[in-house]
């Protein structure tokens, strides 16, 4: 696949999902529905300039999706659907702390000197503190919560 074709794709599931999102929004009440109807008109038009741009490029297209690690976007969504499944169970900030850990090592190739390890442990605690801050202190939120938190 090539640039040119991924750009006519994305353009028209674009158009296609805001075209989904006006059909519901008619089943809204006239005030809120004003919102998703405007979402849905921008994507609508960004969309068509995506696809009808595409379609009148002379410019050769670049190739997509060569070199992609596919083991690495494999783990990657593994372990988001893990997250998914558990989070119920053991509590956002909990999972959402491991995620952080086991995602970043995993990204930075998977190393095991002290300090790369103490540098990964520092930057998903302090994600995670900054995360239960947003939530509780500034939004005044509730998150999901399990046997850990």
């Amino acid at each position: 696949m090539n640039a040119r074709q991924g750009d006519l794709i994305s353009g028209l599931c674009v158009m296609a999902f805001a075209g989904f999102v006006l059909w519901e929004a008619e089943k809204m009440p006239s005030g809120p529905a004003g919102f998703p109807q405007l979402i849905a008109i921008g994507l609508i038009f960004f969309g068509g300039i995506l696809f009808i741009r595409a379609l009148i490029s002379k410019v050769k297209p670049a190739a997509i999706f060569q070199g992609i690690n596919w083991k690495v976007l494999l783990t990657t969504l593994g372990v988001w659907l893990l997250v998914v499944l558990f989070i119920d169970k053991v509590g956002f900030f909990a999972l959402g702390g491991v995620f952080l850990a086991v995602m970043a090592w995993y990204l930075r190739g998977r190393p095991t000197e002290t300090r790369a390890l103490l540098e990964i442990g520092a930057f998903a605690v302090g994600m995670c503190a900054g995360l239960w801050a947003l939530f509780t202190i500034v939004l005044d939120r509730e998150y999901p919560s399990g046997f850990l938190f």
